[in-house]
């Protein structure tokens, strides 16, 4: 997150109307950026903008058509995911977030909304920022027509601890901004962490997510303690 306001800064500096965040795994059509600043003027007051991402390896399906948030629990998921492209309407609409991944962002929001909370560092900072744009009354919006090929892959991603880690932690971090209700709080320490962390622990077949389950277990005690940005383990 920190890293990506290092550049939004220098970007501000030199008086742009839109910054673009782009990861370095990413392979982009030509007409990416005049895509997504058409797109932010589409609609009324649009803080970002974000493409259609496809798999890098598979780039006729789509990993992200932006993104909402259960309000119940703060687990995000990536629309259209997984579905064939370009999925069926070509119209810009309002989402609840798009992916960091490649993300337009329009300077006059930057301005009221500030940068990203760096407390996220990695996973989580995006929506966080989406959601507090949203509150402040701008839109995000999704530009179908708009084309990223990523290279990700979710197996590894879900073996990984160190997004496990991220993952827990930052949702956490993520209710608590958003001041989420008790019930949310509950659903998702209890009703998935706890479940998910019993699973791992007592299951046969879980066995092999041993690592998951520490890298779980740290995001939550980590949240509890206060320890934020970047882990000195993951």
């Amino acid at each position: 997150a920190e890293g990506n306001n290092a550049g939004l800064r220098q970007a501000l500096s030199q008086g742009v109307d839109y910054a673009l965040l782009l990861n370095n795994d990413t392979v982009v059509a030509p007409d990416l950026v005049a895509r997504l600043v058409a797109g932010a003027a589409c609609l009324p007051r649009v803080a970002a903008a974000g493409p259609t991402i496809y798999y890098f390896d598979r780039p006729d399906t789509i990993w992200t058509a932006g993104g909402q948030v259960d309000p119940q629990s703060g687990r995000t998921v990536m629309l259209g995911l997984d579905q064939a492209g370009p999925g069926r309407s070509a119209e810009v609409r309002p989402v609840d977030f798009v992916s960091g991944c490649a993300m337009l962002i329009a300077r006059a929001a930057l301005d009221e909304v500030g940068l990203l909370d760096p407390r996220f560092f990695t996973y989580y900072e995006e929506v966080d920022w989406c959601r507090r744009a949203r509150r402040a009354g701008y839109q995000i919006v999704h530009v179908p027509q708009g084309r990223v090929w990523h290279k990700i892959s979710p197996r590894e991603r879900d073996a990984s601890p160190r997004v496990v880690y991220y993952m827990t932690r930052n949702r956490l971090l993520y209710l608590h901004s958003a001041r989420a209700s008790p019930e949310a709080w509950l659903r998702t320490l209890a009703g998935d962490y706890l479940h998910t962390l019993a699973s791992w622990t007592l299951l046969p077949r879980w066995r092999h997510r041993r690592a998951q389950r520490d890298a779980l277990w740290l995001g939550v005690v980590d949240y509890f303690r206060g320890r934020l940005g970047q882990s000195a383990r993951y």
